[in-house]
């Protein structure tokens, strides 16, 4: 059911009609995008002291809506590799290889954390509600668009490029903040249910 009292064509097919005072753009015109770093498991002879251990997400810790952080791995970053793939509260971290389009938002972790390349980072601007951005991301992949424009013949990569290309709609601000916080109070029952049954298998596995 519309809601709104005028729509347009948003002139985006898998989108569709759109709210009249509602924007679209690519991606890359409303946040900055990283790859994450080629893995590294030793640093470059001669230059050992350059480079320290630290943690990193790669795409088996991100989930749907999600991060699993109790395998998180380590490898060696120079400073400048610090500075451009840490992770800040608020990233949208999203798969560019294994389960393409699968993203999450970074809420922080015991120590800094950086991203290996099978892992974009998003960072919105100021004109994008984090959440809403992350809930739009994923209502894109569910509706299988990253598929449709990554090569299948081969190992499917979501490459920067691609992803930059994204369109994405962009409401008020406020509005994108209402969204994002409706949609919150409607997943988090299902987080919940999804909890106390991992819970129940894990005292299952036990017995």
């Amino acid at each position: 059911m519309k809601k709104y009292g005028e729509y347009k064509d948003s002139g985006v097919q898998w989108i569709g009609e759109t709210p009249s005072h509602w924007k679209v753009a690519r991606l890359k015109n409303k946040s900055s995008i990283v790859l994450g770093k080629m893995l590294m498991n030793n640093p470059p002879k001669g230059e050992e002291s350059l480079y320290t251990l630290h943690p990193y997400l790669k795409s088996r810790n991100v989930g749907w809506l999600d991060l699993s952080l109790d395998d998180i791995e380590q490898m060696y970053f120079s400073d400048y590799e610090i500075s451009l793939y840490k992770l800040s509260i608020g990233d949208i971290v999203i798969n560019e290889g294994g389960d393409i389009g699968k993203v999450a938002l970074w809420k922080g972790y015991e120590e800094d954390v950086y991203i290996q390349n099978s892992v974009h980072k998003i960072t919105p601007s100021k004109e994008m509600s984090n959440e809403f951005l992350m809930y739009f991301l994923l209502s894109t992949s569910k509706k299988k668009y990253f598929w449709s424009i990554v090569n299948q013949v081969s190992i499917a990569h979501l490459t920067k490029e691609k992803l930059s290309n994204t369109p994405i709609l962009i409401p008020p601000l406020s509005e994108q903040q209402s969204i994002a916080s409706f949609l919150d109070a409607k997943t988090k029952p299902i987080d919940d249910i999804i909890s106390k049954r991992e819970k129940q298998i894990e005292l299952l596995e036990e017995m």
